[in-house]
């Protein structure tokens, strides 16, 4: 004869069965029969419902997510969400999408089931990664910009001051994701760079962080060039070019150092005349051996 089951056992194959249905279920009875209702408390919706235990084991979820009243939305998100407001007119499931303002005035919209789990605000949580200690900690990297405006939050554009352009406006994610703080400052360092414009910007420049590159464009030459990032201006050369690039050297310092650098090459290395296909063309050199260039790349500081 077999052996009857336990409730201990009915636990056991609910949660080895159905492990997604039992964490979201409170066993409130004690299990009789798989015939016999078992009170079960959703803890998605908060109500208690009875269900034969063969149905549970099949995997049968609440009955009453699907059937919750706006009342009843309404009376567990003013607690969940205090100072929320949403738009659950035409919300028939918690699968469905809701619409939302959150209490900091941000809007979203997110499934039902997910804010009466008290799923936070999307944009909220975002900024908690947008803190102003971050930003803080991003400015440090440019001597040259301050922070004038409070931080509120990551979506309102922050007023910034710049020692060499005066005030600009960025918004944190953007600023973020910037090389250089500035943009005027920014253009500066894609602008055709010589002698002159250095020492006439010499102040400012030695405030900019760029980097003299030295690469071997595979079938044209050997090519030195500034770039603020060279990895970009890299695959923008590959692209014109259609040729393959071999990177041989790259030194930073500040801008005005890399001016300096590259006009001396330029001016004491004989340079190819290549054709017009890439940016930069004229800054091929006509050489074969690397090494002298290399060793006065060496001595950038």
């Amino acid at each position: 004869m077999a052996k009857k089951k336990s409730h201990e056992d009915f636990i056991a194959d609910f949660k080895n069965l159905q492990p997604e249905l039992f964490s979201e279920c409170n066993i409130n009875s004690e299990y009789v029969n798989n015939s016999t209702p078992i009170n079960i408390n959703c803890k998605i919706c908060q109500i208690s419902y009875n269900r034969n235990p063969s149905l549970l084991l099949n995997g049968s979820k609440c009955i009453n997510c699907r059937r919750l009243t706006k009342n009843v939305i309404d009376q567990r998100l003013s607690v969940t969400h205090q100072g929320w407001t949403f738009n659950i007119d035409y919300t028939k499931s918690v699968q469905q999408k809701v619409e939302y303002v959150c209490g900091k005035g941000h809007t979203g919209a997110s499934k039902l089931r997910k804010l009466l789990e008290g799923n936070t605000c999307k944009t909220c949580l975002s900024d908690s990664q947008r803190k102003p200690e971050i930003l803080t900690q991003h400015l440090m990297k440019f001597k040259n910009v301050t922070l004038v405006s409070e931080y509120i939050d990551q979506r309102v554009p922050l007023l910034f001051n710049c020692t060499r352009h005066g005030h600009f406006t960025r918004s944190v994610s953007n600023m973020l994701s910037k090389d250089t703080a500035c943009p005027i400052c920014s253009r500066d360092n894609f602008r055709f760079h010589n002698k002159t414009l250095a020492e006439r910007n010499k102040e400012p420049y030695l405030q900019l962080i760029s980097n003299v590159y030295l690469i071997n464009i595979v079938g044209v030459g050997y090519k030195v060039g500034i770039s603020k990032s060279p990895d970009s201006r890299f695959n923008l050369i590959k692209k014109q070019s259609g040729k393959e690039i071999e990177v041989l050297k790259v030194s930073q310092s500040n801008l005005y150092n890399c001016i300096l650098l590259e006009d001396y090459i330029l001016n004491n290395f004989d340079r190819k005349d290549v054709p017009y296909t890439f940016d930069g063309y004229r800054e091929v050199l006509d050489i074969t051996d690397t090494s002298e260039i290399i060793l006065l790349m060496d001595t950038l500081t």
